[in-house]
């Protein structure tokens, strides 16, 4: 009698999986003709009601949540899709599958700004096989690491740029090229403030990499500069060359070190930058830097003011679209004057806009600094206290494949020795590809917020900037 019941309870659950498995089955069949049909939003439906319907059905749930993940990175719910990959991956039985689940990972990793996590997802599936591999060139190329990519690409061979995925893999093969070849660069730059202070300046330098994939990465630069300043009563001209080295440093650091000797009018002065950045993780990173410059207005390079400025700076991320960005500085100016500073910058990074080529975010931005020796006539901005705080939207506009614009328009205030005024920023960047593999990067904006040439009462500051390069 007991093996009977027994019987019928195994034949009773085994018709209830199939039945589970049927329905499921209707279900995952309709998510994939919607998304070949290019609805994802009933394809998350369907998904959604196989998942629910599969039961315990191993198969079947990873096929649903393989294929929820899919609609969701479509329309853009990348923290949806990570977690139904997250929830698909355990379940892959096979390398196919295991594939397929770990690449939907690292995609939504990538979209989420978690580069590292990416890589560490689809480097054991990406040589010679194309979706992964696109998602490790796309981690590699955010962490800096393109001259570790030469490896997949060869391992890749030919790939017709043809069809998305082929179209996005021909980018990210110029973008490496790019990265770690020779390449010329030129740039210009012009602001005009309230002050009727003019400055131009060009220049023009090469940049010439050391020998890709090692255990650090250099690149060689040599550059040469004018600058030109007039304030309507005096006029001065700078002369810069200059030369170092951007490198990385294993897989966790990166150096930047440039040196060089100005000349005005007789007077000749070393300048330069050492930079240092240690990231070890998406979420903390350290940054150390120390500078040398003068102040581009004729009444401070008339006095030979040139000034010292080290920074210790944290970059913390308490989450998926949250940066916080601390830093602390000191400036010693050869004046004798002597600042203590800080800088906040918390940004809210861009949202995607479902079903446009849109994205927006926010910025506040706060900085601080109290000087020894305040007052004018030194011939740049000096109150003895200056405290500023503002508030920003960032929109960020995809032209096209390889064109992005983005504005960003802010608002605030200011507080320089006890006097109170508003502040506002607007800036617009256009960043794109070139014929040939050139970069071309345009800037334009107006702020009224101090800088170190001008501030005070009624002050403002136009500027444009345009930055060209191409390989050799």
């Amino acid at each position: 009698m007991k093996r009977r019941v027994l019987a019928a309870l195994l034949l009773a659950l085994a018709a209830q999986a199939a039945h589970a498995d049927d329905t499921a089955g209707a279900d995952i069949r309709a998510g994939r003709a919607a998304l070949v049909a290019g609805r994802p939003q009933a394809a998350l439906a369907h998904f959604q009601a196989a998942l629910e319907r599969a039961g315990a059905a191993r198969d079947a749930r990873f096929v649903a949540l393989v294929g929820l993940g899919r609609a969701q990175l479509w329309l853009g719910a990348y923290a949806g899709a990570r977690e139904s990959y997250a929830r698909a991956l355990p379940l892959a039985q096979t390398a196919a599958d295991r594939e397929a689940a770990a690449t939907g990972l690292a995609q939504a990793d990538n979209a989420l700004d978690y580069p590292r996590r990416a890589y560490a997802l689809v480097q054991a599936h990406a040589r010679g096989r194309l979706e992964p591999t696109l998602e490790a060139l796309k981690a590699q190329r955010a962490l800096g690491w393109q001259d570790l990519s030469l490896p997949y690409f060869a391992a890749m061979g030919a790939v017709p740029a043809q069809g998305r995925l082929g179209e996005e893999y021909a980018r990210l093969r110029a973008d490496a090229d790019y990265a770690v070849g020779k390449r010329v660069q030129g740039d210009f730059s012009y602001q005009h403030d309230s002050d009727n202070l003019t400055t131009w300046a060009y220049g023009a330098g090469v940049s010439l990499p050391g020998t890709p994939g090692g255990a650090w990465f250099p690149a060689w630069n040599l550059a040469a500069h004018a600058v030109w300043v007039n304030d309507g009563t005096q006029a001065a001209k700078v002369n810069i060359l200059d030369g170092g080295l951007e490198a990385r440093i294993g897989r966790n650091q990166r150096l930047g070190l440039r040196l060089g000797a100005g000349e005005r009018g007789g007077w000749s002065f070393l300048q330069g930058r050492a930079g240092w950045e240690y990231q070890p993780t998406d979420r903390f990173g350290l940054n150390a830097a120390a500078e040398r410059a003068p102040i581009y207005t004729p009444t401070a390079l008339g006095r030979h003011v040139l000034y010292d400025t080290y920074t210790l700076g944290v970059s913390l991320r308490p989450g998926a679209h949250w940066y916080v960005l601390p830093a602390a500085y000191h400036q010693d100016f050869s004046d004798g004057n002597r600042r203590d500073g800080g800088v906040l910058r918390v940004i809210l990074s861009p949202y995607d806009l479902p079903g446009t080529a849109s994205a927006l975010g926010a910025e506040f931005y706060g900085r601080v600094f109290r000087s020894t020796m305040p007052g004018g006539g030194l011939g740049y901005f000096n109150p003895a206290h200056y405290d500023e705080a503002q508030l920003s939207l960032i929109a960020i506009h995809r032209l096209a494949a390889d064109w992005r614009l983005r504005a960003q328009a802010g608002l605030g205030s200011q507080t320089a020795d006890g006097a109170s005024a508003g502040t506002y920023a607007l800036e617009l960047t256009l960043q794109g590809r070139l014929p040939g593999n050139g970069r071309l990067s345009a800037r334009l904006g107006r702020s009224n917020v101090a800088s170190v040439s001008g501030g005070g009462t009624g002050y403002w500051n136009n500027y444009l900037t345009l930055t060209l390069g191409y390989p050799f």
